[in-house]
């Protein structure tokens, strides 16, 4: 998957480089623009899935460039969050429509967990799927891990895997994965799922592979913390 887009309007140029630090990893590529009128020309072309947005602008107010952002065609739903020095203007901007605020003086944890919250809810209106480190795109059935992406299954391969993810950290049997794989073609026969899953970690590699186990009278796990197979002869265990 892609990473998130984020768009950060903020005059003073330093809470860019405190935000690019607090928010460093794949998943989040930040643009930033210092003023208002910047940002509305700039945001059409860059499709973000989220604007942070600094209430007290020199050209435009915050809770003003919300309004604004939402009037370009395709962001009319575009999350906001607000940031501002002063605690004081948190009512005025959720009043406004904004999705979240957070103060300037609030800790890195803070800022992490409400920027993770309402991508989590984007994330949802998309259809992916986000386990941890993995994230999985219906639309296109692909794979990532860390932001990164690792391979496209073909739409059984994803069915599998999606429905061992979505279900970690339980098991999922055999019969499920049946009906599931199922619904998008005839019934497999009593060895495929054995071939399927031998084909799914090829196209994912590791580590992702080895995070998938499995039991031939049973089913399989996705186990997001499985560490590495240990070393045998012969293939390993499906």
């Amino acid at each position: 998957m892609p990473p998130f887009r984020i768009l950060l309007v903020d005059d003073n140029e330093d809470w860019f480089h405190i935000l690019r630090r607090c928010l460093e990893a794949p998943e989040y590529l930040i643009s930033y623009f210092a003023t208002a009128e910047a940002a509305i020309t700039g945001a059409a072309s860059l499709n973000p899935q989220l604007a942070i947005l600094d209430v007290h602008m020199p050209d435009l107010s915050g809770h003003e460039l919300c309004a604004r952002l939402r009037l370009i065609p395709g962001l009319e739903r575009l999350p906001v969050l607000s940031w501002s020095a002063y605690p004081m203007e948190k009512v005025k901007s959720l009043n406004i429509g904004a999705d979240g605020f957070v103060s300037k003086t609030s800790s890195k944890t803070v800022l992490k967990a409400t920027v993770a919250a309402i991508l989590r809810r984007v994330a949802l209106d998309t259809g992916l799927i986000l386990r941890g480190d993995l994230s999985l795109d219906p639309r296109a059935n692909s794979v990532s891990l860390d932001g990164r992406p690792v391979a496209s299954l073909t739409l059984k391969e994803f069915l599998f895997f999606s429905a061992i993810v979505e279900k970690s950290p339980e098991p999922v049997s055999r019969d499920e994965l049946h009906d599931r794989l199922h619904q998008v073609g005839d019934a497999l026969e009593s060895r495929a799922l054995e071939t399927l899953v031998t084909r799914i970690r090829r196209r994912l590699g590791r580590p992702l592979a080895d995070r998938i186990r499995g039991s031939r009278r049973f089913g399989w796990i996705y186990l997001p913390d499985a560490g590495p197979r240990p070393s045998r002869r012969g293939p390993p265990p499906r």
